[in-house]
């Protein structure tokens, strides 16, 4: 996978010689390492920065995922409170999960910085022991669509409301002018994200690296929590759906049973 010309193998800064017996050197190698040393060409070189640079960026996102969670939870949750448009339970719908989420994420992360990170650091497993703890982002995911819906819907009805909240994201001291939604919308991006960020690595993960073998099968978890959680989602809406049509029809009519699913809706 890499081109490199001028090996040599070293023990104790030493080349070992061809004629050197295999015993001795098997018997040095239980005390001293055997390197190998080699000259990489430019593009191997820019292949393992390119590594590099993506593990980096993996840990850099998730600092700042972290960071607009308890974005929401510290300043937007409490401001949301005081225009008193939601009552507590329509809040603690939408922003219940979310310190479960700062929780899980905040160890992973941990898990990650502790990493020394250069082209030989191995991150699968560590995608791999969180990603049951991932799912503790199923609900929010699959009741996104309703949860927007809650604040969009108080907002329209409220001429200063949509005011208010602009005048929020103005004075957010972590990020100012950006809004509510580019917020709450961050848990529905991340799982995704990290789908792309876990095929890019393989990209530049050679085969005979001890990272690669895992980060397939992690990328491969990773992609079925996600069509999980998108078929959650999916149906949330479907049952929102349904209530909705019930809500229309006379108390005599009945639509709403466990086996109905909402496929889609026409004018006719």
């Amino acid at each position: 996978p890499f081109e490199y010309t001028k090996e040599d193998f070293l023990m104790e800064d030493k080349k070992i010689k061809p004629k050197t017996k295999a015993e001795s050197i098997f018997e040095k190698a239980h005390t001293t390492p055997i390197i190998f040393q080699c000259t990489v060409s430019d593009n191997s070189i820019k292949k393992i920065v390119h590594r590099v640079n993506i593990l980096k960026e993996i840990i850099s996102t998730e600092q700042n995922y972290i960071k607009d969670l308890k974005c929401i939870i510290g300043y937007w949750l409490p401001n949301l409170e005081k225009m008193k448009l939601w009552n507590q339970v329509e809040l603690d719908s939408i922003f219940n999960d979310i310190p479960n989420i700062i929780a899980c994420h905040s160890q992973f992360c941990v898990s990650l910085e502790s990493s020394e990170i250069n082209y030989s650091t191995v991150v699968s497993y560590i995608f791999l022991n969180f990603c049951n703890f991932f799912k503790f982002s199923k609900k929010y995911v699959s009741t996104y669509a309703n949860s927007t819906g809650i604040i969009n819907e108080k907002v329209m009805k409220n001429k200063s409301a949509a005011s208010t909240l602009s005048k929020l994201a103005e004075k957010n001291a972590t990020s100012p002018g950006r809004d509510l939604p580019s917020y709450m919308i961050t848990p529905i991006q991340r799982m995704p994200r990290y789908i792309l960020f876990l095929r890019d690595l393989l990209k530049y993960t050679p085969i005979v690296h001890p990272d690669y073998d895992l980060l397939t099968v992690a990328a491969n978890k990773i992609q079925q929590i996600t069509q999980e959680m998108d078929s959650a989602t999916k149906e949330a809406e479907s049952a929102g759906k349904m209530i909705e049509i019930q809500f229309r029809l006379t108390d005599q009519e009945t639509i709403l049973k466990p086996t109905r699913r909402f496929i889609d809706e026409a004018k006719l």
